[in-house]
């Protein structure tokens, strides 16, 4: 929006948008005649910058001598300048400094000045232009230059048609040839030149003589030639109209002008015909109101005949434009009619194209037809009111157009007229499309509140009211959307929530909206308490449901109150207990982030509440403290072990908050909290999560230290963190240390951390200085190791975690105190020594030219070790004791990950250090500082070196963030030489740059690979720190100067031209660049392209790496493309936007594209062309047609199109192909018909020749080309002429057959182009029977041989049958499509891979739509798992739905079908072809054929033999055997396994909801194994549902959910109600377990269910507990992290603590379970309170 406002912000200044854009603000240039100018204030103004040079300009209008200066300079200033604003201000009349007269002297001999010099062509027609411009400012609110221009008017008037020849000139007969951007700006010049003028005429009339004025006539002359000629943008062309109207009225020849108008015809002359009208005044109507009538009547007629659409946008805005002149118009008697009309053309008009796809074209008719409505009624035309209300009433356009146009009379006439005569309205507009169609439910909007106006309620209600209760009582798929307009009702009628209320069919979800709405307004005299009370059953259940919509709703309405301080009710308080129960996990952002907010108000609602009773009552314990005590100690028991990360990010915020509260009444929080809360909270230290670290520690911080003894905590462990070889572990530790170091005392620590005796110990904070010498001295001890051996210390102590917990502990820290004691000084020193010796230990490393293969020389003692030992663990995922490390060995990725993660903590540390510490400065050489200056200066030279010298990505990335912080610091510090650096920097890097990386004798000391590695990010840190100062300079230079490195094509430079490309795609990629790197953007798509055609890969390389940076930054990141693999709308832009943001590109694709042509035409192409031309291609496929094209400038798409026609015969397939997208792309209606037409032509007469000379020779090339321009033209155009259609086919088909055998590509595209055609017919209108056999005559070539060259040119031969199908759907005999599948698909062997997989499909595709088969076994997720093609679906969606049921019908029944299908099954088992997708469709399909003869045995045994790419197949076949017959006893355990193995968190999602719909499946068979009472299989059951109960996907989880709740309404008889996964659990426990009742003297029994429940998670809790010693062997892949648990969700001790308290509640006596729950017990010994984690 940005550049489209300056694009009409400068066309409104009369300035080109580029250099409007660069001239706004620029200082401004010295007047020609003053640049020799001596004088003091003109020298001063001379170097100033615009800021300067307004506040300059105010001194100087003091000065009398310098008042022609500034009336000079007023002129030379662009519109709306800075200066230019001051200077016109300072010449407005009510100055008190200088006279009126002087004023206006000064101005007037400045003009005549101008005129003067334009007049002896002193200027260039750029600065002419510039000169009318900065003159026609003088009509925009300037009454001092109207003045002055005034008696100059003699001077300009032979100005002006001189300076329009002068334009017109440089356009039609310029000296040499122009770009079509240079004719463009001529245009604009004319467009200024005659704006100016008809202004002019306009303000001047009064003091224009017209015998002194006759060089005005030639203005007529040339506007006229202007305005006719084709090219001429329709902007121009209407004011060229403007400006011969007036001129006629000017010399009065307007009766003259008006019959000349009247006779027009032409399409050229359509902007002077049409001028005629906005020039007529309205007194003017009682003489030529007829006239102007048939003027209107003849230019509708003349647009409505025409195709193109920027004539309709002229026309469009033109009418509206002209409906606002008719506005008060004079008539009498006689003009009336006419004036009548008048209003009915334009109404039909506007009726016309209110359905326009143009959008401009639509909201301009919208608007026409509210002044047309408006004018009637005004002068009582009533019957333009009855024809829109006709035009409604029989449905004469679209349902939007309709109800927009509702729209506008109601905006006119109100609700009541247009109830009265559109009875439809309510009978089936309202009735069908409220709720499911946007212009519906707007144009109901507006009428309800339109009609709120004036109406009781109880009239008000009964239309409007009890239609939104109809439309919400069916509580369909609208539900939502009718929510919305009852929240509009209730807003404008309160009164409409007790209305909503009494409605029993209504959802509990749209009375939440209205009660939400009515309480949000403050309403007074309903009961919300009362109720609050009533619904209190239906909030719970909301709050539990699984509608998200419905749980917020219900949670905004406990909480949102029109008062902050109003009391929770216990109805609130319960709501909001169970809401964080329920719904604390969910894994969903958007819902946390709503939920939270939420909460937050109801905890201010507490605070103050609270508040004002322990002001009432300072000792007593209230209801409401006791709720937050409750509340507390539920988020405190959130925090357990396993608990998900949704689960720890609300709660750790929540508690958080409470704590604050707590606080601020001075409540004791140690009363609130449970006792785990502590060790939780240390266990929350350990997330993976580092915002729930820090979140934890604050928590820990805040709360009232214990006994040291309470703490699990001690030294020794935390040291085993620090210097572990995983990074997590070392962030733990960080956390750890700090908690420690808080929770014991000085001496303890002492004691624990065994520091030497003379450590000293500063007064500011000594214990975290303790904690910091302790990781110091190790730090020391593993910097010795690494300089004797870095793989050893790699292992033992990787270093990185001592240095992550030191600037950890750095970051809390005040740097002012630091610096004064020298004990921390003295710290800070010795670190940033030991940080430089650490990153020149590792260095050599991260600097190799392969660091991740890098690994220096291990010791003879561990090679001896890693000998004997046969398998080595996976250090990098457990924790180990030394005894296992020593028995590890050393593998680069350990090297390499702790010199990366060494370099991170090194430069994080020392750039925060100089962003942070007191520096010295000269002035302070012996002050309180951290860090001297020759540290500073050091510490930004290391980080040259190391973002120099770097190559792993990892290492220089955080080496420049580093860098980052040291040149902000720089950049803002008062020192002048450390100021100085970053310029000195830059300036260095550029020079590095432009010698090809290369200083004076010495090798390159940029990384030639790696894009460059750190350098990029070198000059982006330097770059991006300065603007910070609010300055862009060294931005434009640096820019400036690396494009100039790119445009030099010199030899030798390659090296160079390939970082300046790396470097830019680096500045072109940073968002803090985004704005001021567009005018860069031409420049650097130029460079881009060029390089394509460098003779060195990395060049090339770079310069794709540069385009594709480019292109995201023009297009923005690439959305999801549409399902036929086009561009999302987002990534596209018009031809217009894109060649007005960036003119340039317009003559550079103009002029390449024409080469290209011209090589191509003289058959050529040289190398590299095709690369630069394709990618040229590709940027331009971005690109379409502007509704607006021709219409504002003449740089448009069209004119490419001449190139593309060559191109498109290029050598290169590919540039072939892209050529003709773009060509469909670009190509208007009326041209795509013509070059369809002609193509047709060539093709019928190279038919004839070749059957006149069949050995011919041919433009292979060509041919091939002009079918893909048919086939795209035809996809963009779908023609609607059946006889050129038919035409086309006919011709394509006896080429095709011509040409089979001559070349397999042109006979793939003449195919191509038939199906396109063929999917299109729906009827007999193209295709009758004569054409048909011709068609078929195509199909019937030797299959095998096109089989055969599709194999030799790697075509997929899938377009053969593809054809095949389509022509045998044109017979309209399902018969004949069915025996054409069996005998050319089904029964035909050795078919090729890509044809037996479009067999599958094309049949599996078709049953999966056939509901007969489908029914309780396929939905849309399998449609979508499987991946037809897109050539399946058009094929399919040809079909209408009678023939899909045939034809699926008969091959589901057919006996082929299922022995091929069954052969090619076999196949898949044998192992002899190995097509995991192909037979994976096989197997699906399987399933859904009539005869389904495969056993469960079979299928059984196949799941176990079979790959798991399989799977999905399998699962449907294994659910169309349950569904088909009863399931054995024998066989339910081995499904259950199966339905256990896809559940996994490992499978896909489509795997895992196979297993809940197959779960669905046994559900219903369950209570029979009840009654058998099997163990095993009633175990894995309840472990099957548990698990895809707590699965990580929502769908899974949801759908299971409702299963099982429908399921407890059954067994219980009640209602079903679709409750959350959460509470779904504990209920399915408790009704399964109360049906096993019976065998509750079983022990054994319940022991074996109970043990197969929570097996998979008794093994997540001892993985918890026991992490630390659990070895592994070395064939996994090492894990740096975390790893990423496949079930981000399941939390294994809430799920466990549901299973116990489920059977303790039930079976209460039964010891063997009590001794299983001890066990338990242990697992999750963090928490003392297992039932409180379930309750």
């Amino acid at each position: 929006m940005n550049d489209l406002n300056l694009r009409v912000a400068a066309m409104k200044l009369c300035a080109h948008p580029k250099r409007f854009a660069k001239l706004r603000d620029a200082p401004v240039k010295l007047p020609p005649k003053w640049c020799e100018s001596q004088a003091d204030f003109v020298k001063k103004l001379a170097v100033s910058s615009s800021a300067e040079q307004v506040a300059i300009v105010k001194e100087l209008f003091k000065v009398p001598k310098a008042m022609d200066f500034l009336a000079d300079v007023l002129f030379a200033c662009p519109l709306k300048h800075a200066v230019r604003n001051q200077l016109v201000r300072l010449f407005s009349y009510n100055s008190t400094v200088h006279k009126r007269d002087r004023l206006e002297a000064a101005l007037v001999q400045s003009l005549q000045d101008i005129a003067v010099a334009i007049e002896v062509n002193s200027y260039d027609v750029d600065g002419m232009n510039d000169l009318f411009v900065s003159v026609s400012g003088c009509l925009q609110n300037f009454p001092c230059g109207r003045k002055a221009l005034s008696e100059q008017i003699d001077s300009f008037v032979p100005l002006i048609p001189m300076a329009l020849q002068r334009y017109w000139t440089g356009i039609s007969q310029p000296a040499v040839d122009q770009s079509p951007t240079r004719r463009n700006e001529y245009y604009l010049f004319i467009q200024n030149l005659l704006r100016f003028y008809v202004n002019f005429l306009v303000e001047f009339r009064a003091e224009l003589v017209p015998a002194r004025c006759s060089q005005l006539q030639q203005v007529s002359v040339l506007a006229e030639i202007v305005s006719r000629h084709i090219d001429t943008p329709w902007d121009v062309r209407s004011i060229a109209g403007m400006a011969i109207g007036h001129n006629a009225r000017f010399f009065d020849e307007f009766d003259k002008y008006m019959v000349s108008c009247q006779a027009m015809k032409d399409a050229e002359e359509l902007p002077i015909k049409g001028a005629c009208l906005l020039v007529l005044q309205k007194q003017e109507y009682d003489t030529y109101s007829s006239t102007a009538l048939k003027i209107l009547q003849q230019l509708i007629e003349m647009t409505s005949g025409n195709n193109a659409t920027n004539q309709l946008v002229y026309m469009s805005k033109h009418l509206f434009v002209y409906s606002k002149a008719l506005r008060n118009v004079n008539l009498t008697d006689r003009s009336l009619s006419a004036y009548h009309s008048i209003l009915c053309e334009l109404l039909g008009f506007a009726l016309t194209n209110l359905s326009s796809s143009t959008d401009s074209v639509r909201h301009m008719s919208r608007d026409l037809l509210r002044n047309v409505l408006q004018h009637a009624s005004t002068v009582g035309q009533n019957a333009i009111f009855n024809t829109v209300f006709d035009h409604f009433e029989k449905q004469c356009c679209s349902l939007s157009s309709s109800c927009l146009m509702l729209e506008q009379v109601v905006t006119v006439v109100g609700v009541q007229q247009v109830l009265d005569n559109c009875p439809s309205l309510f009978e089936t507009v309202f009735k069908c499309y409220l709720g499911r169609d946007d212009s519906v439910d707007a144009l109901y909007k507006c009428m309800m509140s339109t009609a709120r106006r004036g109406e009781s309620f109880q009239h008000w209600h009964s239309l409007w009211g009890r239609t939104l209760l109809e439309a919400a009582s069916a509580q369909d798929d609208r539900l939502q959307l009718i929510e919305r307009l009852i929240t509009e009702a209730v807003q404008l009628w309160p009164n409409e929530l007790d209305e909503l209320l009494s409605e029993p069919k209504l959802a509990f979800s749209t009375k939440l909206t209205a009660m939400a709405t009515v309480r949000r307004s403050g309403r007074q005299d309903q009961n919300f308490s009362n109720l609050l009370v009533k619904y209190q059953q239906q909030i719970y259940d909301a709050i539990t449901g699984l509608d998200d919509h419905t749980r917020l709703l219900a949670l905004r309405f406990v909480v949102e109150t029109p008062k902050l301080s109003e009391p929770l009710t216990r109805q609130e308080r319960e709501a909001l207990l169970n809401y964080v129960h329920y719904n604390a996990n969910n894994p969903s952002a958007h819902m946390r982030q709503i939920g939270y907010g939420l909460l937050q108000k109801a905890l201010k609602r507490i605070e103050l509440t609270l508040a004002q009773e322990l002001r009432a009552q300072p000792n007593g314990s209230t209801e409401l403290l006791q709720f937050l005590t409750s509340f507390m100690n539920k988020l405190a028991l959130n925090l357990f072990p396993t608990a998900n990360y949704g689960r720890r990010w609300l709660s750790l915020r929540l508690l958080r908050d409470c704590i604050e509260i707590c606080k601020k009444l001075s409540l004791s929080v140690e009363q609130q909290l449970p006792t785990q809360t502590l060790p939780f909270l240390e266990n929350c230290l350990g997330d993976s999560y580092e915002e729930n670290k820090t979140l934890a520690a604050l928590l820990l911080r805040q709360l009232q230290p214990a006994e040291a003894a309470q703490m699990r905590l001690n030294a020794g462990n935390i040291m085993e963190l620090l210097v572990s070889l995983r990074p997590p572990d070392s962030a733990t530790g960080a956390y750890q240390l700090e908690y420690y170091c808080q929770r014991v005392s000085e001496k303890q620590l002492e004691l624990d951390l065994a520091l030497p005796p003379d450590m000293g110990e500063p007064s500011y904070e000594p214990k975290r200085y303790r904690a910091l010498q302790w990781c110091l001295i190790e730090l020391k001890l593993g910097l010795q190791m690494a300089k004797c051996d870095l793989a050893q210390a790699a292992k033992y102590n990787p270093l990185y975690g001592l240095l992550g917990a030191s600037r950890h502990f750095l970051q809390h820290l005040d740097m002012q105190c630091l610096a004064e004691e020298p004990l921390w000084a003295a710290y800070i020193k010795r670190l940033v020594e030991v940080c430089m010796d650490v990153s020149n230990v590792v260095l050599p490393v991260v600097s190799s030219a392969s660091p991740e293969g890098h690994l220096p020389s291990t010791s003879a003692d561990e090679k001896a070790i890693v000998t004997d030992r046969e398998q080595t663990v996976n250090v990098l995922r457990n924790r180990l004791n030394s005894k296992a490390l020593q028995q590890l060995p050393t593998t680069p990725q350990m090297v390499l990950l702790c010199a990366w993660r060494s370099i991170k903590e090194v430069s994080l540390i020392l750039g925060e250090l100089v962003e942070r510490a007191q520096l010295q400065s000269d002035a302070q050489s012996q002050g309180t500082h951290l860090l001297s200056h020759q540290q500073a200066v050091a510490i930004g030279e290391h980080f040259k070196l190391l973002l120099c010298e770097i190559k792993h990505r990892g290492a220089f990335e955080q080496a420049y963030v580093g860098f980052t912080l040291v040149c902000k610091r720089f950049w803002q510090c008062d020192e002048l030489s450390l100021n100085a650096l970053p310029t000195a920097w830059l300036r260095e890097a550029i020079e590095l740059v432009c010698n090809n990386g290369e200083t004076a004798g010495e090798p390159s000391k940029i990384c030639p690979t790696r894009r460059s590695a750190g350098v990029p990010y070198m000059l982006q840190a330097l770059i991006c720190t300065e603007l910070k100062l609010g300055t862009h300079g060294t931005f434009q230079n640096t820019v400036r100067v690396l494009l100039d490195v790119c445009e030099r094509r010199r030899e030798g430079e390659s090296a160079a031209r390939t970082h300046a490309l790396n470097i830019l795609r680096a500045l072109f990629r940073c968002s803090e660049l985004a704005e001021l790197v567009g005018e860069y953007v031409p420049r650097a798509i130029v460079c881009a392209l060029e390089s394509f055609v460098a003779l060195n890969w990395p060049e090339q390389n770079s310069a794709t790496l540069l385009f594709a940076a480019l292109l995201v930054r023009i297009f923005g990141v690439e959305r999801a493309r549409a399902g036929d693999g086009e561009l999302h709308v987002r990534n596209r832009m018009t031809g217009r936007i894109f060649f007005t943001r960036y003119p340039e590109l317009f003559d550079y694709f103009h002029d390449r594209l024409r080469d290209a042509g011209e090589t191509i035409a003289d058959q050529g192409q040289p190398k590299g062309q095709s690369l630069q031309l394709e990618t040229m291609l590709l940027m331009l496929s971005r690109l379409y047609p502007s509704a607006l094209e021709g219409t504002e400038s003449s740089l448009n798409l069209i004119d490419f199109v001449p190139f593309l026609l060559q191109i498109c015969r290029s050598h290169d397939s590919m540039t072939r192909e892209r050529a003709a997208q773009v060509l469909g792309n670009f190509v208007d209606t009326k041209n795509a018909l013509a070059l369809v037409r002609k193509i047709v032509k060539n093709l019928c007469i190279l038919h004839a020749l070749i059957n006149h000379n069949p050995t011919m020779r041919l433009d292979l090339n060509d041919l091939h080309g002009q079918l893909l321009q048919l086939l795209y033209i035809y996809k963009r155009l779908n023609c609607s002429e059946p006889l050129l259609i038919r035409m086309l086919v006919h011709t394509l088909a006896l080429l095709a057959i011509d040409l089979q055998r001559r070349d397999i590509f042109v006979f793939n595209a003449i195919l191509d182009v038939l199906i396109a055609i063929m999917e299109d017919a729906h009827n007999d209108a193209y295709f009758d029977k004569s054409l048909l056999e011709v068609l078929q005559k195509v199909y019937f070539v030797d299959h095998a041989e096109v089989y055969e060259s599709c194999a030799a040119y790697a075509i997929s031969p899938r377009f053969v049958q593809i054809y095949g199908l389509h022509l045998h759907r044109l017979s309209h005999d399902s018969n004949n499509m069915v025996q054409h599948i069996l005998q050319d698909l089904v029964t035909k062997r050795d078919l090729p891979t890509a044809v037996q997989q479009l067999k599958v499909q094309i049949i599996l595709y078709l049953l999966f739509h056939y509901k007969g088969v489908t029914k309780g076994l396929i939905d849309s997720l399998d449609i979508e798992e499987y991946q037809f093609g897109s050539d399946v679906k058009r094929y399919t969606k040809a079909l209408s739905a009678d023939t899909i049921a045939e034809v699926a019908k008969a091959l589901h029944m057919s006996e082929a079908v299922r022995l091929d299908i069954k052969r090619m099954a076999d196949e898949a088992l044998s192992g002899h072809c190995w097509q995991p997708e192909l037979f994976c469709q096989v197997h699906a399909l399987l399933a859904v054929l009539h005869e389904f003869k495969l056993s469960m045995d079979d299928l059984m045994q196949r799941s176990v033999t079979a790959n798991s790419e399989l799977k999905p197949g399998l699962s449907l076949c294994i659910m169309r055997a349950v569904l088909q017959q009863d399931l054995e006893q024998r066989m339910w355990l081995p499904v259950l396994r199966f339905a256990l193995d896809i559940c996994a968190p490992t499978q896909s999602f489509y795997l895992r909801y196979k297993a809940a719909q197959l779960c669905e499946l046994l559900m219903m068979s369950v209570e029979e194994q009840i009654s058998v009472g099997d163990a095993d299989i009633l175990g894995h059951y309840m472990q099957l549902v548990i698990r895809l109960l707590v699965d990580e996907h929502s769908q899974v989880r949801n759908y299971i959910a409702e299963k099982v709740a429908a399921s407890i309404s059954i067994s219980n008889h009640s209602e079903q109600a679709n409750i959350l996964p959460t509470a779904a659990l504990p209920k399915f426990l408790h009704n399964m377990l109360k049906k096993l009742q019976k065998f509750q003297h079983n022990r054994l029994f319940l022991s074996r269910i109970f043990s197969v429940i929570v097996e998979s998670f008794r093994l997540t809790l001892q993985q918890e507990q026991n992490g630390d010693v659990v070895l592994e062997t070395a064939n996994e892949d090492f894990e740096v992290f975390d790893r990423h648990e496949t079930n981000i969700y399941c939390e294994a001790v809430r799920v466990v603590s549901d299973v116990v308290e489920s059977f303790k509640v039930v079976f209460p006596n039964c010891t063997e379970l009590m001794d299983s729950f001890v066990t338990l017990d242990a697992l999750t010994s963090c928490t003392s309170n297992v039932e409180s984690i379930g309750a």
